[in-house]
């Protein structure tokens, strides 16, 4: 039998949003411990945690060209 997999940052989101609904405001106090719990939550579950490649790519953030306002 395959072992199921679920995104993992799918997965914060909706632990994020859950919290929100009980009216609890989470704050990243540090995002390795929160991937590594994530990942062992669902592992001991039995299921396996992926990342989509478009999910890693942060977009929130500007670009050095952007906070530089540099043409290079």
């Amino acid at each position: 039998m395959t072992q199921p997999t679920y995104n993992e940052h799918k997965f914060i989101n909706q632990v994020v949003d859950l919290l929100r609904e009980e009216g609890i405001e989470p704050e990243v106090v540090s995002y390795a411990d929160i991937s590594l719990g994530a990942s062992k939550m669902l592992r001991g579950m039995g299921v396996r945690t992926v990342l989509d490649m478009t999910d890693t790519i942060d977009r929130t953030w500007p670009s050095k060209q952007e906070e530089t306002e540099s043409p290079w």
